[in-house]
């Protein structure tokens, strides 16, 4: 089961993007999402036949197209090309993504009886969701959440939602598996990279709040009992698959492993990018500056900063920093 694209429209973006994924920008997927870029966009039929706007109401359409640029960007760029046009997309339109997973917009899409079921998985796999499952490894993620900047305020509901919404979807999530593995395994592939990607976002949500010892204040009793059983079975089951890898993880933080903070915390200190100098032959911890303009790195120098800018050491800093509001 596609998410809403059709197989004509799956081989005529795949052969576009192939060769021209290369010119997709930040702008070009906040236009996706429905946002209004900061920069004008080129949207040429010969780039995007199917457009890059939406009628409203149409979600699963929005999330089917982007889970195909999605797969061309990650397929046909090179990654530090991408880590840049998400780092834009963080600085830029991060806050406005996490308020529209929050409060998702109505789907009202008119789908066929095979496309039925992908109404009921809006809430837990959807256009805004698979935005934040591609930019989770980045600092600026962490930055937002723990920002005390009022309008990363709703950020402090993300793992809590997330949660709930996986707890709602994990029971229906298992009977389609076992209903689909042996019949139809596009269809089952669909509920299982669904169920992986969101139980790794949460996982990823977690490990940046290691520190709260309080760890019902962030996922309630209710919603971890929800999901143990099933997740216990998925990390058996999957065993050795991705699926099963994010589950087992799950279910360390569930259980308060100790390997699993120890994990966490590399987790947290990678991605708040504070604990060494960014400069990459440099391994001081000491006396570190923050970069004033993104402060998502810090160095022990002017110097090191400057060479790190600049790219002489193979690393070019000025292509991941970005100011943002948060």
């Amino acid at each position: 089961m596609s998410v809403r694209v059709s197989h004509a429209e799956r081989l005529l973006i795949s052969t576009i993007m192939t060769t021209n994924a290369s010119l997709l920008t930040a702008d070009h997927f906040a236009v996706i999402l429905g946002f209004e870029p900061e920069n004008s966009v080129s949207a040429t039929p010969a780039l995007f036949p199917f457009g890059l706007q939406f009628p409203q109401g149409h979600e699963i359409e929005r999330h089917g197209r982007l889970k195909m640029f999605v797969s061309s960007f990650a397929n046909d760029v090179p990654e530090p090309q991408q880590d840049r046009v998400y780092s834009q997309f963080c600085a830029r339109y991060l806050p406005a993504t996490v308020n529209k997973f929050l409060d998702l917009p109505p789907a009202t899409d008119q789908l066929g009886p095979d496309e039925a079921d992908l109404l009921q998985e809006y809430e837990a796999s959807n256009a805004y969701l698979e935005i934040l499952i591609q930019v989770q490894h980045l600092p600026y993620l962490y930055k937002y959440l723990r920002s005390s900047k009022e309008v990363a305020e709703p950020g402090k509901r993300l793992t809590l939602v997330l949660a709930a919404r996986i707890a709602a979807r994990v029971d229906c999530w298992d009977t389609m598996l076992q209903r689909w593995e042996q019949r139809d395994m596009e269809r089952a592939g669909f509920y299982n990279s669904a169920a992986g990607c969101a139980i790794q976002l949460l996982n990823t949500l977690c490990s940046y709040q290691i520190r709260t010892d309080d760890r019902t204040s962030i996922i309630p009793s209710a919603t971890q009992e929800r999901m143990l059983p099933v997740l216990t079975r998925w990390a058996v089951r999957y065993n050795g698959q991705f699926l099963g890898d994010v589950c087992q993880r799950m279910l360390s933080w569930f259980s308060g492993s100790r390997a699993f903070s120890r994990g966490a915390n590399k987790i947290r200190k990678i991605a708040k990018g504070w604990e060494v100098c960014k400069l990459p032959e440099c391994n001081k911890k000491e006396d570190l500056k923050a970069c004033m303009r993104c402060q998502t790195v810090r160095y022990c120098c002017t110097d090191h900063q400057k060479r790190d800018w600049s790219g002489s050491t193979g690393s070019k800093h000025k292509q991941l920093c970005f100011q943002t509001e948060y």
